[in-house]
């Protein structure tokens, strides 16, 4: 691994470690948001390994398709809205229990996006800094 993509992951780590001090990261990993955000941040350590092994296509590949797998959480998470909204009951607990599924599903949306969005740029300043002339 080239010594100024190493200090740039340590950097990073070191931001996702204060944003993790903070709070920031709590919601991320917790209920529907869980399996989708789990796969995400899992396509984003496997490409920064292929990264550090010098398998530089298949970290482009990864690169390149982070953001369908983030849009494909915001799908799901728009399911999730819309199902709990169908399903809700008429009347005041009725609404409250579909206000709840809303919510959630865009707790997924969102937190998809911003993860497949934060990855691929990641990603690609780390392919930046590997391979400047590529």
């Amino acid at each position: 691994m080239k010594p100024r993509l190493a200090i740039l992951n340590v950097i990073g780590i070191a931001l996702l470690f204060a944003a993790w001090w903070d709070g920031l990261t709590k919601d991320i990993f917790s209920g529907a948001n869980a399996p989708v955000c789990g796969l995400i941040v899992f396509a984003l350590v496997l490409g920064l390994v292929c990264l550090a092994l010098g398998r530089e296509s298949d970290a482009r590949l990864i690169t390149k398709n982070i953001t369908k797998l983030a849009l494909t959480g915001t799908v799901i998470g728009f399911i999730i809205m819309l199902k709990g909204a169908a399903t809700a009951h008429v009347g005041a607990d009725g609404a409250a229990e579909m206000m709840g599924a809303v919510f959630s599903g865009m707790s997924v949306s969102l937190y998809a996006t911003l993860l497949g969005i934060v990855g691929n740029l990641w990603l690609r300043l780390n392919l930046r800094v590997a391979y400047p002339n590529g």
